[in-house]
């Protein structure tokens, strides 16, 4: 049976980064060999401040290029068809979690249901996670198999979903603190 929903691989991270927008340039900036350079449009910028819980402005500026205060100067002058306004240094690791929290993000603001999911040892065939997005009624019939008794996803992976619970309140991606009203 094929998933509906929309899968990604790991093959599709650059793409999926352009379209969250950040730009991989190049690993010849950094002397390590550890990160990557990255331009940054307006929608990266967010994307960064949202996973790491920063809160990196953009300077507007109407006679000059717009940046993002406190980052390097972008190297290239478009990310995604956007203008771009900052560049970044970024680990392989760091790509990783911001395209899954980017991927999350975005299935979860459509009220989808986001599924993680990792080869477990004795399947050779993969060797990458698999990342799904859909709806609730999918997951139910795709993944945990009502529909065809297919225990594949069971045996063979191991996978964590993510969902939004409307019971607890937030402000988009942080959850207000009971106590205080605040979100971090």
């Amino acid at each position: 049976m094929a998933l509906t929903g929309t899968t990604y691989t790991r093959n599709d991270r650059r793409e999926i980064l352009r379209e969250l927008g950040i730009e991989i340039l190049t690993g010849e900036a950094c002397a390590y060999s550890m990160r990557l350079l990255c331009d940054l449009n307006e929608d990266g910028v967010k994307l960064i401040n949202n996973t790491f819980g920063m809160q990196i402005r953009i300077q507007h500026d109407p006679l000059r290029e717009d940046y993002a205060i406190g980052m390097m100067r972008r190297h290239n002058s478009k990310v995604n068809g956007k203008f771009s306004v900052a560049s970044i240094m970024l680990s392989h690791t760091m790509i990783d979690e911001l395209v899954l929290f980017g991927l999350v993000d975005k299935h979860l603001s459509k009220g989808e249901v986001f599924v993680h999911a990792t080869p477990k040892e004795d399947l050779q065939s993969y060797t990458y996670p698999v990342m799904w997005g859909g709806t609730d009624e999918e997951y139910r019939t795709e993944w945990l198999g009502e529909n065809d008794g297919d225990d594949f996803r069971h045996r063979y992976w191991e996978w964590r979903l993510y969902r939004i619970y409307e019971a607890q309140p937030r402000r988009g991606s942080m959850n207000v603190h009971a106590m205080t009203g605040r979100a971090p």
